[in-house]
């Protein structure tokens, strides 16, 4: 099938089966409009629905981390800048309404943390040179929220080896740093707080050998466990994700190489709190997909289940999967295929987002002949597609969260950021030729 063909076929099955009705926003807001530039990176939701959107922008041709209030309503309350920066991480709403702004400084420092009450001042900034915050993905956090209302800002001190935990009270006091020797040359990834007052810190290795390190951290900075899961190989081919279930447990993915085709295999593992294995599962090299997959987006959701976002590998290289994973014993509970962007490759989703009431969105983009645009697509709980939309006055929806006032996204446009406001609750009755069987055999 010509590939215009492709495009239009794919258009169709959307727009006729995902959506009876279009899927408008409940509301849109851009930027102030004296910024140039900005992209969004990150998006979360007070319970009172107001929308706070990290990004960062340009002004005089540097790099600055912004920070975004949107009322419930969609009116733009604040906007702060960070300061210079040479890369912004992301935001973590704190449990006391303060936001954590988080990232790269562009000359002191390694790394930073800004944080603001919610209405917008500013309440303490701390500067970090213990080590190198490596930014990787909107899925990997460099910063946690302690149990005690403190910050925990995940660092790689390379040349010890050391994954570094800086630490600051919730008034932004300094407090003695946590240190555990993980490996040659290791890279933090992400971390997750523990509701005992530790943490779990997560990266990966450098070539054979390396790995994914994990190390379990008490309140006190001492080490309860270590663990390496080196898969085949011990090659690991993209970063280390790690989130804690509601019962203690600790959910970790990754791509470790396969050992005899040397492709990646999509893994997720869990520990139990005493770092014992609980199951593991692969979804990396068959038959079906001789050339592995590769894992884009991961989270953890509200009932503990694992949701992956993965490629296909192999002849399906333009189709992408949604994977569910059972919390409780690794089994893959549903796989459905999908495709993004059908003609001009295959860009996986921004965002990876749930609503309280299971549905799942990803969000992204997709890249034409012509044009570049935004696209998102809802599916429910069971992995069943919903709604799609695609807006051509947007780049690309940047980030996602879901909430009980419905889909909160931030856009990157002509004029910089969009926050936008969906609901979760439409009619789900689009028809699974969204799926791999729905396509044109050609098309596949």
């Amino acid at each position: 099938m010509p590939i215009v063909r492709k495009m239009l076929f794919a258009g169709f099955v959307f727009a006729a089966e995902c959506a009876a009705a279009p899927w408008l926003p409940q509301w849109s807001r851009p930027q102030p409009p004296d910024v140039e530039r900005a992209r969004p990176l990150d998006v979360q939701v007070a319970a009172d629905g107001a929308v706070f959107v990290g990004a960062q922008f340009t002004r005089v041709n540097q790099g600055h981390a912004a920070l975004l209030r949107f009322e419930n309503d969609g009116r733009l309350a604040w906007m702060r800048d960070a300061g210079a920066v040479s890369e912004t991480a992301g935001i973590e709403r704190l449990g006391s309404g303060r936001v954590a702004v988080f990232g790269v400084p562009w000359s002191k420092g390694n790394a930073f943390a800004s944080v603001y009450g919610d209405d917008g001042e500013p309440v303490w900034t701390r500067v970090s040179s213990l080590g190198r915050l490596n930014v990787l993905g909107q899925d990997l956090h460099p910063l946690a929220e302690a149990a005690d209302g403190g910050v925990l800002l995940r660092l790689s001190d390379q040349a010890s080896g050391d994954y570094v935990v800086a630490r600051y009270a919730a008034d932004g006091s300094e407090r003695p740093a946590w240190r555990r020797y993980a490996g040659a040359h290791v890279r933090a990834t992400d971390i997750a707080a523990l509701a005992d007052g530790g943490a779990v810190v997560t990266g990966i290795g450098t070539g054979l050998g390396g790995g994914y390190a994990t190390v379990r951290f008490e309140a006190d900075g001492s080490a309860r466990f270590d663990d390496l899961e080196p898969g085949d190989h011990g090659s690991p081919l993209g970063p280390a994700y790690v989130a804690v279930d509601a019962g203690g447990g600790i959910v970790l993915a990754g791509t470790p190489e396969d050992g005899q085709m040397g492709v990646p295999e999509a893994t997720v593992w869990k520990l139990t709190a005493n770092g014992e294995r609980s199951w593991k599962r692969v979804l990396g090299v068959d038959a079906q997909y001789p050339l592995g997959r590769d894992l884009y987006r991961f989270r953890l959701a509200a009932n503990g289940d694992a949701l992956l976002v993965t490629d296909g590998g192999g002849s399906a290289a333009e189709r992408l999967h949604l994977v569910r994973i059972a919390g409780t014993d690794g089994r893959v509970l549903w796989d459905r295929v999908f495709s993004f962007s059908v003609g001009f490759g295959q860009f996986p989703p921004h965002a990876l987002a749930e609503a309280p009431n299971g549905r799942i969105l990803l969000a992204g983009f997709v890249k034409t002949e012509h044009a570049t645009f935004a696209r998102q697509l809802e599916f429910d709980a069971d992995g069943r597609a919903c709604r799609s939309r695609d807006d051509e006055t947007l780049f690309s929806f940047g980030a996602a969260a879901g909430s009980g006032q419905g889909w909160s996204v931030a856009a990157a446009g002509a004029d910089g950021v969009v926050a936008q406001r969906y609901d979760a609750t439409g009619a789900c009755d689009g028809v699974d030729r969204i799926f791999a069987d729905g396509f044109d055999g050609a098309a596949r």
